[in-house]
């Protein structure tokens, strides 16, 4: 299966995992989101139920359309029976998800594990 990679992102398979990784963005804002949102809810679709590893270490900012997505991408993904996690988040990340009550929600990793 030959997986289309929205431009911007870094997919490795590792172990029972693929990680995604923002390579050339670091503001998650409305127009990041619109140009690569899509192509993220196809990869997912691709992937089908397995854990999917966000690793966010280059992101330094994210908009309400970014966590939206999240959202988004979290129940696409539960809902197919796998695992989403978020990792390398950086700490002003991690207030925003915070504050937002989403730590509640997803798994969230300093690192990877």
């Amino acid at each position: 299966m030959t997986m289309q990679i929205p431009q911007g992102l870094e997919v490795n398979e590792v172990g029972d995992a693929t990680h995604i990784r923002f390579v050339d963005i670091t503001t998650l804002d409305e127009k990041h989101i619109r140009d690569i949102g899509a192509g993220l809810f196809g990869l997912v679709e691709q992937l089908g139920p397995r854990r999917i590893c966000f690793d966010l270490g280059n992101v330094q900012y994210l908009s309400s359309a970014g966590i939206d997505t999240f959202i988004l991408l979290y129940k696409k993904i539960n809902d197919s029976g796998g695992e989403m996690i978020l990792y390398n988040v950086n700490p002003p990340l991690i207030e925003v998800f915070e504050v937002t009550k989403l730590t509640k929600v997803f798994t969230i990793q300093r690192s990877q594990s």
